[in-house]
């Protein structure tokens, strides 16, 4: 991969570099090509802030940025794992003997939500139980879950990262249009009876 930029072109201070829609297979997106262009930068001089999507969002971009990764800011949708309710996380631990990974607690949900709609129309054909789905209102391990008109959840989080000592680590919450210190959301989900832990036993 070629550099995106060359060391003619000083950065700006306080510049922000979001790596996305870069031509000519520059494109930051995935760990892949946004590991080797962060080291890119750095080596050039570039002291901007790095905020990649969630291809990139991955522990390999130490592996492929080196030092350089430390500081990137990244996001992915919804809740991280170790956000789960306390319920869930327990559960999990007990049955595998490790951390949940990314997905387990959305899977686990999914799963439960289907349930809940076979239950409520009192059978699994998807003509009887997808509209109960639809209007379903169900508290899982990711928090009370909810869709809109067009099939998606209701106001979903996203999280932003950023890269320490080669780990990922949570620092905020996005949700409703507003932006969480990680620590007050967990804080606030703990405190919150709807937010997972009440989820039907």
């Amino acid at each position: 991969m070629r550099p995106f930029r060359t060391a003619s072109e000083p950065p700006r201070p306080g510049q922000s570099f979001w790596t996305k829609g870069f031509p000519e297979g520059q494109d930051g997106g995935m760990d892949a090509t946004g590991g080797p262009l962060l080291r890119q930068g750095r080596e050039l001089g570039l002291k901007a802030v790095f905020a990649f999507g969630d291809g990139a969002c991955t522990e390999k971009m130490k592996e492929l940025a080196g030092e350089a990764s430390d500081g990137l800011l990244c996001s992915q949708a919804g809740i991280p794992p170790q956000a789960a309710s306390k319920k869930f996380l327990d559960a999990y631990r007990k049955r595998f003997n490790v951390d949940p990974i990314l997905y387990a607690p959305f899977t686990y949900d999914a799963a439960n939500l289907l349930i809940e709609a076979m239950k409520k129309a009192n059978s699994a054909d998807p003509a009887k139980y997808l509209p109960e789905l639809q209007k379903i209102d169900y508290p899982g391990a990711t928090g009370r879950i909810g869709f809109d008109a067009k099939g998606d959840r209701s106001d979903a989080e996203m999280t932003i990262f950023t890269m320490s000592a080669g780990k990922l680590v949570p620092i905020a919450i996005i949700k409703s249009g507003k932006t969480i210190k990680y620590e007050d959301f967990i804080a606030q989900a703990a405190a919150t009876p709807t937010s997972g832990d009440a989820a039907k036993k």
